[in-house]
Parts: structure tokens; sequence; C-alpha cells
């Protein structure tokens, strides 16, 4: 076979192929694959971010202290006055009120909000993700029992 027969043979096959994948990402409406995709709910991306907190810090009403302070509630709390969490001096002694804005600053740079906190965690530097993470706290702790 001819070089240029092997091309327009390549090129064809390509062609037929990118089709056949077109119309699989795009079924027909009522096809099974759309409606299960329609009925399933987005999951909530703060309470995706807040996995990584979840190894130090637990959210539910009455949850254990871990390595950190339960977050319970935490929109609103004075920085360092959960009972039963020994906190570093820094967090203890500062005049912080965890409100979106100051949880904002620390979620941003911990240590840098707090100079001396003991938390080891670098931040969450993008201020979507942020937002996310503060609604998440917000609303889980609206939602969980009290």
């Amino acid at each position: 076979m001819a070089i240029a027969s092997k091309t327009v043979l390549a090129t064809a096959i390509c062609m037929v192929l990118g089709a056949c994948s077109a119309q699989s990402d795009s079924p027909a409406a009522g096809d099974a694959k759309t409606e299960t995709v329609a009925r399933t709910p987005k999951a909530d991306p703060g309470k995706i971010l807040f996995m990584q907190c979840s190894a130090c810090h637990s959210i539910d009403a009455g949850g254990a202290t871990k390595t950190g302070p339960n977050l319970h509630a935490v929109v609103g709390r004075k920085a360092g006055s959960l009972d039963g969490y020994n906190y570093s001096k820094a967090l203890s002694g500062s005049d912080l009120t965890w409100s979106r804005e100051a949880l904002d600053r620390f979620l941003a740079s911990p240590s840098s909000t707090v100079p001396g906190t003991i938390m080891a965690f670098g931040g969450v530097p993008d201020a979507t993700k942020r937002q996310q993470l503060i609604d998440y706290l917000e609303t889980a702790s609206d939602n969980s029992a009290d």
C-alpha cells in the first residue's frame, strides 16, 4: 500500500473514532447515563477539602478532640477558647475571634496570622477553596446535632 493511501486510511480511521467518541460523550435524551448523571448530587467542595483537616480536627457537636481542637461552631468562637484543648501560648494569647475574615487569613497562612502557632499546616493558597472550607465549617456546624 502506498504511503499516501496509508495516510488517507489513518486519517479516515481517526475521523470515525472521533465521531464515535463525540457521540458517546453526548448521549441522547432519556439515555440511562444522562439520567444517572443528572440525578447525582454534586459533592460539597468544602466537605472534600475538610477531609484533609479531619486527620487532626473533628467537626461534630461533642466530637473528639484530636491533635487539633474540635471545630464544631468554630465560626464566631474566640480563638484558643475550647475547653479541654491545650492550645499554644500564641493562639490562646491572641485576640482573634474566628470570624469568616479571621479564618480566611488564618487558613491562608496560619504561621503568618498567629506567629508561634503549633498548627503544622502550610495553608490553603486558593481563596475560593478557603471560602468553600469556611462555608462547610458553618454548614456542618448548623446541620449537626447540638
